[in-house]
C-alpha cells in the first residue's frame, strides 16, 4: 500500500497497512508537490504525478525515476482505462492519456483557466500579456480572441510565483512581472521570452507583491514585504538589493505597494497598520516615515501634476501629503469601505478612489474634498483606465463588473459582461 504527501513524501507499508514507513519522490535532485498514485498492472509499478507535469515511477514505492515531464500543469488524479489506459487531470481542466504505462502522453485538454492578476499591452509587437497566479504567463495576438500559455523555466517548479505585478520597463523595450515568493521575471519587449532574473525559495519569507518605476531615472523598484527592496537601473536586467531601516519577527510581510512621485524625486512605499518609508536618492536609502494612521493602506497615488502624495487604506482612509511624504494628514473620504486604487481622469481631472463592497469616492478640487459616487455593485473595484477614442472612464471589479463614466466619475452605467467571475484588470489592444 501506498499513499502519496502533497510535500513529496509517500508513506508506504508492505504488511497491509500493520507498518509503515516514510520515503520521498526525489526527481532532478527536487522533491516534488504530489496529487496522485497509482499501481499500473500492466508494468507492475507505481507512478505518481504532481506539480509542473512530473511523472515518476518505482518498482516498490521506495525508489523513484523520472518517468517524463511532458505534461503540463498540476496533475491531481490518475485513472485507469481498459481502453485508453492511464488517463491523468488536473488543475486548470488539464486531461491527458497514455497507453505505454506513463512513457508518453497525448493532450486532450490543455489547463485553461489559471487564475490572472494582470493584463498588459506589450511594448513591442502587437500581444497582449497577462500573469497569472500559478506562474504561467499569457499571451494573445488576436485582441484577445485566443491566448498561448508560455510557462518560464523556474528554479523549483513546485513554487511558481504569483505575479501580482507587471510593467513595461522604462525604456519600453522589454517587461518585468513580479510576485511571491520572491521571483522578479524579465521577458522581451513582446512577451514570448521570460527568464528568471531574481530567485527566493519559499523558505525565505520573500514576496514582492508591487513593482514601480521612476521613468526619468530609468528606475524600478520591486516593494519586498519584508523591506528588502529590489532596484534596477538597466530595464530590469540585474537588480541590487536595498533594505528598509527597522527589524521584523519572523512571518511579518508588513509593505505591500508605493507610488514614485517623479518631478519631486521621491519614492514612497507602505503597508500594515500605517507604516510607510520614503526614499530621495532612487532607491538606494530609505526613512521610516510617520503616517499618523494605524490603518492598513493599500493603496498609493503620486499627482504628478499638483506634486501631493496620497494613501488610501482600511474603514475609509485617506491620507495627503503635500511635502513628498515627510508630513501626512487625514481626509474625509465619505464611506467607512475598504479604499484600494486612484486614479486621474484625463477629461476632466477629477480624482478616483475605490476599493471594496463597491466603494468610490471622487474629487474634484485636486484631493483637498471628497464625495461618494454610486458605483452600483458590492464587488471589489480593482481598476480602471480610458477607453480608446473617447478617453472615457471604465472600471472593473468582482461579481463581473465593469462601468463606464462619462462625466468624470459622478455618474456610472453598468455594462454587462456575462459573467459573475471576479474582473482583476483591464487593457486595451493598441492596435485593434
Amino acid at each position: 500500500i501506498a499513499l502519496t504527501v502533497h510535500n513529496g513524501d509517500v508513506v508506504r507499508s508492505s504488511d497491509l497497512g500493520r507498518t509503515w514507513e516514510v520515503g520521498e519522490v526525489v526527481v532532478d535532485g527536487q522533491k516534488n508537490f504530489l496529487g496522485a498514485i497509482h499501481h499500473d498492472a500492466r508494468s507492475g509499478a507505481f507512478l505518481v504525478t504532481g506539480q509542473a507535469g512530473i511523472v515518476a515511477r518505482s518498482p516498490d514505492g521506495v525508489s523513484w525515476t523520472s518517468q517524463t515531464r511532458a505534461l503540463r500543469g498540476q496533475s491531481r488524479g490518475l485513472l485507469q482505462d481498459s481502453r485508453v489506459g492511464l488517463i491523468t487531470f488536473g488543475s486548470g481542466g488539464m486531461v491527458a492519456s497514455s497507453n505505454d504505462s506513463g512513457a508518453h502522453w497525448t493532450t486532450a485538454r490543455d489547463p485553461a483557466e489559471a487564475p490572472l492578476r494582470e493584463v498588459l499591452a506589450a511594448p513591442r509587437g502587437q500581444a497582449l500579456v497577462a500573469t497569472s497566479r500559478l506562474g504561467d504567463l499569457l499571451r494573445s495576438t488576436d485582441a484577445g480572441r485566443s491566448w498561448q500559455v508560455v510557462t518560464p523555466n523556474y528554479p523549483n517548479p513546485n513554487t511558481p510565483p504569483d505575479l501580482r505585478g507587471l510593467v513595461a520597463t522604462p525604456s519600453q523595450d522589454a517587461l518585468v512581472a513580479v510576485g511571491p515568493p520572491g521571483a522578479i521575471l524579465r521577458g522581451s519587449g513582446d512577451g514570448t521570452e521570460w527568464r528568471v532574473v531574481v530567485w527566493h525559495e519559499i523558505d525565505a519569507e520573500r514576496a514582492f507583491p508591487w513593482v514601480m518605476m521612476d521613468r526619468s531615472r530609468n528606475t524600478l523598484v520591486a516593494v519586498e514585504a519584508r523591506g528588502a527592496l529590489q532596484i534596477s537601473r538597466d530595464g530590469g536586467s540585474s537588480w541590487h538589493r536595498r533594505d528598509l531601516p527597522g527589524k521584523l519577527e519572523r512571518g511579518e510581510l508588513p509593505f505591500w505597494q508605493g507610488s514614485v512621485l517623479e518631478t519631486r524625486g521621491v519614492m514612497l512605499v507602505a503597508g500594515e497598520a500605517g507604516r510607510a518609508a520614503r526614499s530621495i536618492d532612487g532607491g538606494e536609502t530609505w526613512q521610516i516615515i510617520d503616517t499618523g494612521s494605524g490603518e492598513n493602506l493599500y493603496g498609493s497615488f503620486a499627482d504628478e501634476s499638483t506634486g501631493q502624495l496620497f494613501l488610501a487604506g482600511s474603514r475609509g482612509t485617506l491620507l495627503i501629503s503635500g511635502d513628498g511624504g515627510v508630513t501626512w494628514r487625514g481626509l474625509e473620504s465619505g464611506t467607512d469601505q475598504e479604499l484600494r486604487r486612484f486614479h486621474r481622469d484625463l477629461r476632466s481631472r477629477a480624482l478616483l478612489c475605490f476599493g471594496a463592497r463597491g466603494a468610490l469616492v471622487v474629487s474634484h478640487d485636486d484631493g483637498r474634498t471628497w464625495t461618494p459616487a454610486a458605483s452600483g455593485t458590492e464587488g471589489v473595484l480593482r481598476k480602471t483606465m480610458h477607453e480608446p477614442g473617447t478617453n472615457h472612464l471604465l472600471l472593473v471589479g468582482g461579481q463581473g463588473t465593469l462601468l463606464r463614466s462619462t462625466d468624470g466619475g459622478r455618474r456610472w452605467e453598468k455594462i454587462d459582461t456575462h459573467t459573475t467571475r471576479h474582473l482583476t484588470s483591464i487593457a486595451a489592444d493598441k492596435d485593434s
